[in-house]
């Protein structure tokens, strides 16, 4: 039996779809469910682009 593995991640392309405050905006909430989510010991989450984060981090120290 092989196991499979699911792992929830984010992308964001900030020059393509939205600005970049809409991306912020989008970010935020997504990071505010996976730190939810995070209580899980078996939850893990894959992040591939940090960029964002330290504005995100100045807007919501809490996360």
């Amino acid at each position: 039996m092989k196991t499979i593995y699911l792992v929830p991640h984010t992308h964001y392309d900030v020059a393509w779809a939205f600005s970049k405050e809409d991306y912020l905006k989008i970010n935020e909430e997504i990071l505010k469910e996976v730190m939810k989510l995070m209580e899980v010991p078996e939850f893990k989450f894959c992040l591939e682009q940090t960029f964002l984060l330290q504005e995100i981090e100045k807007r919501n120290p809490e996360l």
